[in-house]
């Protein structure tokens, strides 16, 4: 099944999809590691990190767009790798969003593929750079 939003296509077909799987298990057999999905959602990675990175006027209203966005992300990991054995993001209690949003930007801003990467791939990629979770726990 094939379904478009505003002229984009969102879900892969299932030969897509088996092309997809081999595509991705040839990489983990040979340690690299995978790009980011292309565009699926409201926001590429460059266009969220221009929201992070704004000057001028719109700077406030930007910054808050960007910490929301990426405290969003982030809860999201926390809630299922609660449900895991091996959470692929450990974030301390203390951390606050601006520490989280200067982590994903530091991680992204000097990027420069990021035009049609899905936001929130880039973010997950960003925070599990940043914040991995000890071997032990890990599978």
């Amino acid at each position: 099944m094939q379904v478009t939003w505003r002229g984009e296509r969102l879900w892969a077909t299932p030969d897509e999809g088996s092309n997809m799987i081999a595509t991705l298990a040839l990489a983990l057999t040979l340690g690299a590691t995978p790009a980011p999905p292309r565009m699926v959602g409201f926001l590429d990675a460059a266009q969220l990190v221009q929201l992070c990175q704004a000057e001028g006027a719109e700077q406030a209203t930007n910054r808050a767009l960007c910490l929301g966005y990426v405290a969003g992300v982030a809860d999201q990991i926390m809630m299922r790798g609660g449900q895991r054995l091996a959470p692929s993001v450990c974030l301390s209690q203390d951390l606050d969003v601006d520490k989280l949003g200067d982590a994903v930007l530091r991680r992204l801003s000097h990027r420069r593929d990021l035009s049609g990467v899905a936001a929130a791939a880039a973010v997950r990629g960003a925070l599990q750079a940043e914040f991995p979770c000890p071997a032990s726990g890990r599978l």
